[in-house]
């Protein structure tokens, strides 16, 4: 067996062996010992692996089946190809998901000379990792080097997975050298299952940390801990959570986060922030206020606290006995209540869009776009919530956004309704080309179903300062409206598409189940003053 097919067992064997179940591939050259032995491996039933012509959508795939609870590599070959992830990584990064990016390298004495398709691999992606780790090709691995390679990926997974410190995305660097080939196709792998468990952590008990005493909210972003949303409901304070939170079924839950802040906002004294909140100005500018005392809940290093003004920061909290009136939850579902009571959903637009899917009934999980898409499900979300709601809200970037979702339908082989705005569908678009999974050996594809709420472009800087722009200028630098047929497009790439009409016709659309690939070209007017006016409800 070459050296370089050695090695890349190794590091497979090592990854099946850590509970690695999905692999993103890459073709390439230098990275085609990893070809060899994934389908080896993928033969054995030892491994799933999906097939991505351009690694940045690879990358974007891995995020989103990292979303669904998995630990997920991605393999690619030398060169540009290595960079093409690191948008990803970033995004795994702030959202501390175990993303292992293995990139294939020249080995050492095809670096720094002048070689083809050959960069500064090692390090590439900088402080975007947890981790990394580099092997230098080498020509045929001892036992001793066997071990230590599985070692060395095991450790790598370990802290990916957040083991004794932050989760995130870590990098394998691989040096391979030629040949490239394996002498025998048949692989066998004798994988050693071995799990390592970190030692149960101890959180600060509730009434050690706050003070109960004082008008509380709880402010849950993106990726909230359930505990704290349970905790707040059994104690009847007011959760004000994000549509991606996870908690937005906790009865305690009050919808229209944005404009109910405006109502009774001035009389919080205490918050407790889990997750990430990101998505709107009126609840930024609560947790930045100076005469509210601030507790963040968090295991990401770059915690929450913007404005640097949270009083005590943990990882978590554990119950305690605690005895609360329901007074104060009542004010903030009243103040809720009176927000609803002014929403006008008549008619399709981005919010009522927004709405009819929300409350769409079946078996899919959502996965929302940034930019105004998720916002409009911040403002028009109620009751009943959801707690299967994802987006990539680590940078909030649109990069991605399809590849994303198709990774978690795929990995949590559940149906998923990917709803983003058309900047983002066409920022995205190669990943509708793109057939990771084996529908023709197995006769199946993923079920998901974009819908497309075309507002004609970049219109949420409409709703920002920005919208007073000259006409001329906003369109030319803002706007920048994608000149893409959306139907056409979907089904050049092989997905049924049509075109929505009315709202009638989009809840008509939603009744039916997410199955196979589709796409809801949605035409809707720019949102800025519907946008303007619910806020100020």
């Amino acid at each position: 067996m070459s050296g370089s097919i050695a090695l890349a067992t190794e590091i497979v064997a090592g990854l099946i062996s850590a509970g690695v179940q999905h692999v993103a591939y890459c073709p390439g050259s230098r990275d085609a010992p990893f070809a060899y032995t994934l389908d080896a491996a993928e033969r054995q039933g030892l491994i799933d692996v999906a097939i991505f012509s351009e690694e940045r959508g690879a990358g974007f795939w891995a995020v989103g089946a990292a979303k669904a609870g998995e630990t997920v590599a991605v393999v690619t070959t030398s060169g540009t190809a290595a960079a093409e992830l690191h948008p990803a990584l970033e995004e795994a990064y702030f959202q501390g998901l175990p993303v292992i990016a293995i990139t294939a390298d020249r080995p050492h004495e095809m670096r720094r000379v002048g070689a083809s398709q050959t960069t500064h691999q090692e390090g590439i992606y900088g402080t975007s990792v947890v981790a990394q780790e580099s092997l230098p090709a080498i020509d045929s691995p001892s036992e001793a080097q066997a071990k230590s390679i599985r070692s060395r990926v095991s450790r790598l997974i370990g802290a990916a997975r957040g083991f004794m410190g932050q989760a995130g995305p870590a990098h394998l660097n691989v040096g391979f050298r030629d040949p490239l080939v394996p002498d025998d196709a048949t692989f066998r792998f004798a994988v050693k299952h071995t799990k390592t468990v970190p030692a149960e952590r101890v959180f600060p008990a509730w009434s050690w940390v706050v003070n109960e005493d004082l008008r509380t909210v709880v402010v849950a972003g993106d990726g909230a801990e359930p505990a704290i949303a349970a905790m707040a409901n059994a104690r009847a304070i007011p959760v004000l959570a994000e549509p991606t939170s996870g908690v937005t079924d906790c009865e305690a839950w009050i919808p229209y986060e944005q404009q109910v802040v405006g109502h009774l906002g001035d009389q919080i004294e205490q918050i407790i922030v889990t997750g990430r909140p990101t998505l709107s100005r009126p609840i930024a500018a609560l947790l930045g206020r100076q005469d509210v005392r601030k507790i963040v809940v968090a295991s990401h290093r770059e915690w929450t606290d913007v404005a640097g003004t949270a009083e005590i920061v943990v990882e978590g909290l554990s119950d305690s006995p605690h005895g609360y009136s329901d007074e104060w939850l009542n004010a903030w579902r009243s103040a809720a209540a009176l927000v609803e009571s002014k929403l006008d959903l008549s008619g399709l637009s981005l919010l009522s869009a927004c709405h009819a899917v929300w409350h769409a009934e079946g078996d899919s999980q959502l996965w929302l776009g940034a930019s105004n898409t998720i916002r409009g499900f911040d403002l028009v979300a109620n009751a009943p919530g959801r707690s299967g709601v994802f987006a990539n809200r680590g940078l909030a970037g649109i990069d991605g956004t399809i590849a994303s979702a198709l990774g978690f339908a795929m990995a949590a082989r559940t149906p998923v309704r990917a709803v983003m705005g058309d900047m983002t569908f066409a920022y995205d678009l190669t990943s509708l080309a793109q057939r990771p999974e084996k529908v023709e050996a197995e006769g199946q594809e993923p079920d998901i179903q974009v819908i497309v709420l075309d507002d004609g472009g970049g219109s949420i800087f409409a709703s920002l300062e920005h919208g007073n722009a000259s006409p001329e200028l906003y369109e030319r630098f803002f706007a920048a409206k994608p000149q893409l047929d959306v139907c056409a497009a979907a089904e050049a790439a092989g997905w049924r598409a049509r075109s929505v009409e009315s709202l009638e016709d989009l809840e008509r659309e939603l009744t039916a189940p997410v199955r196979g690939r589709s796409v809801l070209h949605v035409k809707i007017p720019w949102p800025a003053a519907e946008i303007a006016f619910i806020r100020a409800c």
